[in-house]
């Protein structure tokens, strides 16, 4: 017998020392996301990376831990290896949890 019985866990992530719950992969998350992903790609400068980034990690932590971390930072001084590593571990972070309820749910025959 099969069974289907999902329950969406709270996902947690340590970045900088602290934990924070990252959201569930909705309709509006995953487009927003896929966004910001299509403008890092197609940004002009770095500086329009940059921006684009710091965007994709406040749809996952937080406008205010974007304004904590790096809110009196020019944006032309930001750690651009910093935030794209932050970005690829949130991205991996949530694509985690999906492979998981895969796993779970839908397993490699």
């Amino acid at each position: 017998m099969f069974e289907f019985d999902y329950k969406p866990e709270d996902t947690t992530v340590r970045v900088f020392g602290r934990t924070y719950s990252i959201p569930t992969k909705t309709a509006f998350f995953i487009d927003n996301s896929n966004e910001i992903n299509k403008r890092i790609i197609a940004s002009k400068s770095t500086i329009e990376t940059v921006e684009a980034t710091l965007d994709g990690i406040a749809l996952y932590l937080g406008r205010d831990f974007v304004a904590e971390r790096y809110g009196n930072t020019d944006t032309e001084s930001i750690d651009t290896d910093e935030i794209g590593a932050l970005w690829a571990f949130l991205n991996k972070a949530s694509a985690a949890v999906t492979k998981k309820v895969l796993e779970k749910y839908a397993p490699a025959d």
